[in-house]
């Protein structure tokens, strides 16, 4: 009989007969002697980006239906008469990685049942007994959507109503290493930052100092006399959409409904009513005062204006959390670009205050590999299915093999900056590559004094290296990694410079050519200009970036 492993496996692993329900089950014991290609695991629910952007869609459209109800709810909860923006600005971003995570668990049960159900199968299921006390958007996510024995916990809601009758079930406790509410450490340097940004929210703008914080601050505050309050597009009504759930659906938000939104208090308006106009960097997703804050001004008619933060924006093809959490807003300042696929954004292109500052000047010989992470166990609906982290690292290795051995000694290897999880991948890496060098530290600053960049994922690094004209080789798999139709003539236009190559062996070995003269290759008429079309669209810089930040902001 063969055994189903839910979350993570332990020493009763057995590889030549037992069947994974993800890569993520092999979290805490990557270093066994396992070929991770050739172990048996249920498959991604999702065949290409369409299909994605499809479920993405369609969760969102559930999320935003359901939201009527939780309204009620939540007023009832708290005693208060908040209206649907003020609950959408506050909880919007915990309901819909909610939705998406539970809907991405589900249609993996289901892949798992249509693949196995003829077969009889051992599973351990988890007993529904946990009080998991989630204290926020932040905790429900740490210390939820990414841990074993949350996801064992919803795998096991999820499966208990259809599990066939030749599967053998182990109903057993729930494991405690995880169910701790996350103590967050916080320094007092760190503390006096929160504090600033709450108080002036100008100042969350990636890029933009205290001073310039300041300025914007009063800016936004002068073009607000301008202005009258009004009902912001994130009130239209939307339309009703159900899933048909494997399990009871209000239950599960009852179950994991953060006890920070059970205790809002109700505000005089008269306390709120005075600013009609908020600047803001990436909206703050795990600040909860300031969601509180924007939420009782954006029921009272403010607006916010947002800008863009990092990559992604308006090149990938599917970016749906930003779109309803960012995008539904009075205005989206972009690095660049004005339409994103079919999104409803009204974005005025500015140059960004981050990637402006920035400035290469090559004094090393080295070679900086910046790569990203991909999480085994998924948030949202989103690209990059769990299976394709084992598809990615090849694609890592197969690289590192084919660089010559004098350019490999030069070679820094920069891991995505998660502390625990560079200590498993640096051994990781290690086993293959002993004499691997790894970048730790702030790596901008090393990046603006490297002799070469090579990236692996088209996302913020990609962004400030264009801007900063630092010489660059990227590689990535476009189904993985599939653009949006406005973008994909300016990576086409980098595909025919060799900026961006298709696969990891044609970037090595481009690499190694040009490696003796990289500047006189960089420098090439056809190169530079595939760069500076791509930046002005999507990572667009001014020195004068102060000034035509206040005239497009004036005009809005």
């Amino acid at each position: 009989m063969k055994r189903l492993w839910l979350s993570s496996i332990n020493d009763d692993f057995d590889p030549q007969n037992d069947i994974l329900m993800g890569p993520w089950c092999l979290i805490g014991n990557e270093y066994r002697n396992h070929n991770w290609d050739d172990l048996e695991s249920v498959p991604d629910p999702f065949k290409n980006a369409d299909e994605i952007a499809y479920h993405a869609k369609l969760t969102t459209e559930f999320a935003e239906s359901f939201l009527d109800d939780l309204t009620v709810h939540l007023n009832e909860i708290n005693n208060t008469e908040y209206n649907r923006k003020f609950w959408r600005i506050l909880v919007f971003p915990w309901l819909l990685t909610l939705v998406q995570s539970t809907w991405d668990r589900q249609l993996r049960v289901n892949q798992l049942l249509k693949k196995y159900s003829g077969e009889e199968i051992e599973i351990e299921l988890l007993k529904d007994n946990i009080f998991w006390g989630f204290e926020d958007t932040l905790d429900h996510q740490v210390r939820g959507v990414l841990k074993h024995s949350y996801n064992h916990w919803l795998f096991s809601r999820l499966l208990e109503q259809k599990i066939p009758s030749n599967w053998k079930v182990y109903w057993i406790s729930s494991v405690p290493y995880d169910q701790q509410p996350v103590i967050k450490k916080v320094t007092l340097k760190r503390k006096l930052i929160l504090w600033y940004s709450n108080k002036f929210l100008s100042f969350t703008v990636v890029g933009v100092g205290i001073i310039e914080g300041l300025f914007f601050e009063l800016f936004i505050k002068i073009k607000g006399l301008f202005l009258s309050y009004y009902s912001d597009k994130i009130d239209a009504k939307p339309k009703t959409v159900e899933l048909n759930w494997n399990l009871n659906w209000k239950e599960l938000v009852e179950s994991t409904l953060p006890l920070y939104y059970k205790n809002i208090k109700n505000i005089s308006r008269k306390r709120i009513i005075g600013k009609k106009l908020h600047l803001i960097g990436a909206f703050p997703m795990y600040n909860e005062r300031i969601k509180l804050k924007l939420a009782r001004s954006i029921e009272a008619g403010a607006k916010i204006i947002i800008n863009q933060h990092g990559g992604s924006y308006g090149t990938s093809k599917i970016l749906s959390f930003a779109s309803s959490v960012e995008y539904v807003h009075h205005k989206f300042l972009s690095w660049g670009w004005k339409d994103h696929e079919d999104y409803l954004v009204d974005s005025t292109p500015v140059p960004s205050p981050l990637l402006s500052k920035y400035k290469y000047k090559n004094d090393t010989d080295e070679i900086i590999f910046v790569s990203t992470r991909l999480k085994p166990y998924k948030l949202r609906i989103s690209l990059h299915q769990p299976r394709e982290i084992i598809d990615y690292r090849n694609s890592q290795i197969n690289f590192l093999n084919n660089i010559d051995n004098q350019i490999f000694k030069n070679l820094l290897f920069r891991l995505f900056p998660v502390e625990k999880e560079i200590r498993k991948e640096k051994k990781l890496l290690k086993i293959m590559f002993p004499t691997l060098k790894f970048l730790d530290g702030k790596l901008h600053e090393k990046t603006m004094k490297c002799k070469l960049l090579i990236i692996d994922h088209p996302d913020t690094t990609l962004n400030i290296a264009m801007a900063a004209n630092i010489p660059t080789v990227c590689f990535w798999d476009n189904n993985t990694w599939p653009t949006s139709r406005q973008a994909e003539p300016y990576f086409q236009a980098m595909r025919d410079a060799s900026i961006l190559i298709d696969n990891s062996k044609g970037a090595a070995e481009k690499v190694n050519e040009i490696w003796g003269d990289v500047m006189g290759w960089w420098e090439q008429p056809h190169i530079q200009k595939a760069r500076e079309e791509w930046c002005w669209q999507y990572a667009r810089t001014s020195k004068h970036w102060r000034w035509e930040w206040i005239k497009a902001i004036w005009k809005l």
